[in-house]
């Protein structure tokens, strides 16, 4: 099936959620919110993939009821597009500037998209488990670098440590991050830890 279509028609199957009446209440009331997504819900996996997340997952199921517009964004679009998408807007809340407390936000929000993004084209067959686990793991590179960013940036502006460019901050920082177990093997699950080496280099120091 082609890459580009929007997950929504690259939906192959569900778990089993319908006849429960509180997934059907669930659903009909998220229904109520989002023109477009009561539109998308016609279509028979679609609805299929939401009843078991108001059944099966409570975590999946909040992340779609508190925000029905991102959850419509993330059935109509390509979920790799959804992905580099959700990850650019990261880096540029987070970038130069942003403060502790915005900085914080936009991973936790990020985390929640990627979540939702993954999850849906998991169980709807539009990925799979290699396809849904590099997805995982490539989100994760990208929300410990804009972490990480985000400290070297607060290091060099309280003095301790110097960089040669604030605008990208690991560029001969001399800080290397090295990413093993799971995410060093590109296998990274829901559940997983992120295990990490830091290498640095005391030069870099001021």
């Amino acid at each position: 099936m082609r890459s580009d279509l929007p997950l929504w028609q690259r939906l192959q199957s569900a778990p089993l959620g319908g006849g429960v009446p509180i997934a059907e209440s669930r659903l009909e009331g998220l229904l109520a919110a989002d023109a477009r997504l009561r539109d998308l819900a016609s279509e028979p996996h679609v609805r299929d993939l939401l009843l078991a997340l108001a059944v099966h997952s409570p975590f999946l199921w909040r992340l779609a009821a508190a925000d029905p517009a991102r959850l419509e964004r993330c059935l109509g679009a390509a979920p790799e597009a959804s992905l580099e998408s959700c990850l650019a807007g990261l880096a540029q809340s987070a970038g130069e500037g942003a403060s502790e407390a915005a900085v914080m936000r936009a991973l936790r929000l990020a985390k929640q998209e990627v979540a939702l993004i993954v999850a849906l084209a998991d169980l709807g067959s539009a990925f799979d488990v290699i396809a849904a686990t590099e997805a995982l793991s490539h989100a994760a590179d990208r929300l410990i670098s804009v972490a990480l960013g985000f400290l070297l940036r607060t290091a060099a502006e309280a003095g301790r440590l110097k960089l040669a460019d604030a605008s990208a901050p690991e560029k001969g920082c001399g800080l290397a991050v090295l990413g093993v177990g799971k995410l060093g093997a590109r296998e990274l699950n829901y559940s997983s830890d992120v295990d990490l080496i830091v290498f640095f280099d005391p030069k870099c120091a001021a």
